[in-house]
């Protein structure tokens, strides 16, 4: 589900605009703006050039899915407990934070401690969007980073990579 190709402009169009153009879409909800801003987007199989939209952003290749689009590295995905708590209060679901997802986030830039991580290839997450809360059991969370990193140097590098972001 979250591997379907992503057609911003449809999205855009059947929501009649309520969460914006595609181009305001794509810069506020996925990690185009951070790898927009770095000139490149990690690709292992073919690499991908990236091409400037005219409202300032920049474009993903149009054959990239969802979860492609929202994280650097699709199969690796990280969340904040306390986050995800606050999300439950707050919202009643948990959902992904984008900014877990950039490259060089190991700890929650909000909280200062370490994401927890999981890996979830393509055939695991294909069959279902899933949500921190509700992953399955076959993927085993493990923290991002090792107890013995500097998390002050850690926290400085996931600030670095938000910036970069915004």
């Amino acid at each position: 589900l979250g591997d379907v190709r992503v057609d911003w402009s449809v999205f855009s169009a059947v929501t009649q605009g309520v969460y914006g153009e595609s181009h305001e879409l794509i810069r506020q909800m996925t990690t185009t703006p951070f790898f927009g801003n770095l000139g490149t987007r990690p690709d292992i199989e073919v690499p991908t050039a990236w091409t400037p939209m005219d409202e300032g952003g920049i474009a993903p290749p149009e054959h990239k899915g969802l979860a492609y689009i929202s994280n650097g590295q699709a199969h690796i995905w990280r969340w904040c407990r306390a986050c995800s708590e606050e999300d439950v209060g707050t919202h009643g679901v948990v959902y992904w934070r984008r900014t877990h997802q950039l490259p060089g986030i190991f700890v929650c830039t909000r909280h200062g401690t370490p994401l927890l991580e999981v890996n979830m290839p393509y055939r695991v997450r294909q069959p279902h969007l899933y949500l921190p809360d509700s992953l399955p059991e076959a993927p085993v969370a493990k923290a991002a980073c090792p107890p013995e990193t500097d998390l002050p140097l850690a926290q400085a590098l996931a600030e670095f990579a938000v910036n970069a972001l915004e």
